[in-house]
């Protein structure tokens, strides 16, 4: 069950099928209901349930609200990650112009390789493969860039080699956190009380409006749909429609491919 729920979240159309279709045989039948309620409840009565109705729109609106901001939030969180990734890690690169050779060297080509596997780990989506040999390799180049700034900093303690550490240290960092945020998704007990009060929202607009503005009715349900399709896919991390931009990472990527800013020998 979760992983149906995950797998609809991350990819939008079966999502907005698998809503669309329930919200409107809620709203059908809740106009077959209001034939029903006409023929055996009063209008006082069916005046209480208009006043229950505009209250459930107006939770469901609360509702919506409330769990698009956090959509947005997470988005936003996400895109400055990658602007913030790659600013460390060019960062390191240039600060690793100043390390002793052979560590400089070393530090360049692994930086180099770096960038190549955290471009890999944003293409490689939903492969769960992909991603698991992505994180791998980036998890083995930080270690190995971390065993070369030890070894320049036993061969030379400076304060230039301390700022170098520094800047890796912010790097391997800001790899965690990106992570962090991308497995950081609105909770699936969220998404099943909002389809749940969609549901029954649904259902009463259909029983309190007569017969022949059923077609008017079933706007909502496709419009519910639209909504939480979007926010779904503003949530997702690795897949749908709206994707993060890597614009900076790969534009890191193509400054990587110049020779390293060797300052002149004294």
């Amino acid at each position: 069950m979760i992983a149906s729920i995950l797998y609809l979240l991350d990819h939008p159309v079966p999502l907005f099928l698998a809503l669309v279709v329930p919200l409107l045989l809620a709203a059908g039948l809740g106009i077959r209901w209001s034939l029903w309620l006409r023929e055996r409840v009063d209008q006082e009565t069916r005046s209480g349930l208009s006043t229950i109705h505009g209250a459930m729109l107006g939770l469901l609106g609360l509702m919506l609200g409330f769990t698009f901001a956090m959509a947005l939030s997470r988005y936003d969180l996400r895109r400055q990650l990658v602007v913030e990734e790659a600013d460390a890690i060019g960062t390191t690169w240039l600060r690793s112009a100043l390390v002793p050779q052979p560590y400089r060297d070393s530090a360049d080509k692994l930086l180099r390789a770096y960038v190549d596997a955290r471009l890999e780990f944003y293409a490689a989506g939903l492969d769960p493969d992909r991603l698991r040999a992505a994180l791998e390799k980036s998890a083995q180049l930080q270690m190995s860039l971390w065993r070369e700034a030890i070894s320049a900093a036993r061969d030379q303690p400076t304060p230039i080699t301390s700022i170098f550490i520094q800047s890796l240290n912010e790097m391997i960092d800001l790899d965690a956190k990106r992570i962090e945020a991308l497995e950081n998704r609105i909770p699936a007990a969220v998404w099943v009380v909002l389809t749940a009060v969609s549901l029954l929202a649904s259902l009463i607009t259909g029983s309190i409006y007569p017969r022949r503005m059923s077609a008017a009715v079933l706007i909502l349900p496709i419009v519910l749909a639209a909504v939480m399709t979007l926010i779904a896919d503003l949530d997702s991390s690795r897949g749908g429609l709206i994707l993060i931009s890597q614009q900076s990472m790969v534009r890191l990527q193509a400054e990587l491919k110049e020779p390293l800013p060797v300052p002149p020998a004294p």
